[in-house]
């Protein structure tokens, strides 16, 4: 029973972190959905700061420091967006392994099961050799009792045999 206990405790504690961690997942995809659409928004946002700042210089030519200016925040623009990029990608792999862990912790779940399913058969059959080991004891005593009994009867007869040997010691003495 209490057997039965464990492997349930085993398999609900297995269940709850599964279920834990798939919420987790689902959480954080769903997180990464909303990430990429706003990373998409600020995409287009620095295209069109990218535009936009082109024709300001091209307007405001005589303003050469302010578009100088205006230029390297614009490359900031872009960097920053490749960074975001990058990381939406870094994210994406985080995922997958995540995916990956699950589908793994699932085997492992299984075989955990299956190796409980394989203790449970050898105890069945450890439990039946108990009988014929106890029924194969108490044969082995009542031999050893009779084998104890049969060296007695033996030592007996020698000694009996020994006495008649001596009895018959005095006969050969005689012609």
């Amino acid at each position: 029973m209490t057997y039965v206990l464990l492997r349930t405790v085993i398999t609900l504690i297995s269940l709850s972190a599964l279920l834990a961690f798939g919420w987790g997942t689902y959480q954080q995809i769903k997180g990464q959905a909303e990430t990429n659409k706003e990373m998409k928004r600020v995409a287009e946002n620095i295209k069109k700061a990218n535009a936009l700042t082109a024709t300001t210089v091209q307007s405001m030519k005589p303003l050469v420091e302010t578009a100088a200016y205006l230029q390297k925040m614009n490359e900031g623009l872009s960097a920053t967006g490749q960074l975001l990029t990058e990381m939406n990608r870094g994210l994406a792999g985080v995922t997958k392994s995540e995916r990956s862990i699950i589908f793994n912790l699932a085997a492992l779940n299984h075989s955990i099961g299956s190796t409980q399913s394989e203790i449970k058969r050898v105890s069945l059959e450890n439990s039946k050799l108990v009988g014929f080991t106890r029924n194969m004891k108490t044969q082995v005593q009542t031999e050893y009792g009779s084998m104890q009994k049969l060296n007695l009867l033996t030592d007996t007869s020698v000694e009996e045999l020994g006495k008649l040997n001596e009895k018959f010691r005095v006969l050969r003495v005689l012609p």
